[in-house]
């Protein structure tokens, strides 16, 4: 009994130690790659998600390319997900994060909502309240909302060097090194679980 207990307790240890994060789905559209992250984030969280993995939260900078979105992000939809548009900065003056040129927009104009509409600083396609497609909303202030999102990574151009010596010392430290503290955290909660139930 007391074992089961404690391989359970361990068990859901483990679970939240790796993390909630729903599987990814990507895609491709004109050389660039699209995934769409189901956990859900502030808006400046989801920023440095994607930029942790050499991408940026998506753009869109055409209607082919914001169907394209839309449809890969509604395959998961639950509440909307968040675009790399934002008016944090200067209040209605609205910027892709990669500093692309703001040319093409897609606000909602339905239901009778009028966006972009206020004190909210960030994009959202799909959200649930209207359901308005590949439309736009803004939405949240700075600090209190999270959605989904979708992080764009762009074309890596490819160059070939002229000589190339592979390295034969791989640093297993590093590579470990997120698994490393994940086990250790499992044993010290593992050592408390047995002293525990041993009092």
């Amino acid at each position: 009994m007391k074992t089961t207990r404690i391989l359970a307790i361990c068990g859901l240890f483990a679970l939240l130690a790796v993390g909630n994060a729903q599987a990814a789905t990507t895609g491709e559209f004109n050389g660039h790659t699209y995934t769409y992250v189901g956990q859900k984030m502030t808006w400046d969280d989801a920023k440095m998600y994607c930029e942790s993995i050499g991408a940026h939260l998506v753009t869109s900078t055409s209607q082919e390319e914001n169907d394209f979105i839309y449809n890969l992000g509604v395959e998961n939809l639950s509440a909307g997900f968040f675009i790399g548009a934002s008016d944090a900065e200067s209040l209605g003056t609205w910027k892709w994060i990669t500093g692309e040129p703001w040319s093409y927009t897609n606000w909602s104009h339905r239901s009778g909502a009028l966006e972009p509409s206020g004190n909210e600083f960030y994009a959202v396609i799909g959200y649930d309240y209207f359901r308005l497609g590949g439309d736009w909303v803004d939405v949240c202030d700075k600090l209190n909302c999270s959605a989904a999102f979708i992080c764009e990574s762009e074309p890596v151009p490819l160059t070939v060097p002229h000589s190339f010596t592979p390295s034969t010392t791989i640093k297993s430290s590093e590579v470990n090194e997120n698994f490393d503290t994940i086990y250790q955290k499992y044993n010290e909660l593992l050592q408390r679980l047995i002293v525990l139930e041993n009092k």
